[in-house]
């Protein structure tokens, strides 16, 4: 898995954004805002080689229960995904 390198994940005044770069900047109009909760999620996907491995890391980092990280995983992901903001997900590309 990994993030598409055309987004740059900042922190500005305390708020995350993905700001598109590259060929996606001419795609994606203006900046995307986050939660803390995404930021940490986006900031996983070049660290793990799984959905289901965020979901644990999820786990320990927000004290949630596997099924409420799992959807918020999986969903969040499914998305980027699906706009080309991350890449090599075998888990999503079987969909």
């Amino acid at each position: 898995m990994k993030t598409n390198s055309d987004f740059m994940k900042r922190e500005l005044a305390g708020e995350y954004i993905l700001v598109p770069t590259g060929e996606m900047a001419a795609q994606v109009s203006g900046m995307i805002t986050m939660t803390e909760t995404a930021a940490f999620i986006w900031d996983q996907y070049d660290q793990c080689e799984n959905l289901d491995e965020i979901v644990k890391k999820l786990m320990e980092e927000f004290d949630v229960d596997e099924e409420t990280a799992r959807e918020d995983v999986y969903g969040y992901s499914k998305e980027l995904f699906k706009h080309q903001m991350i890449l090599e997900v075998p888990e999503l590309e079987e969909d």
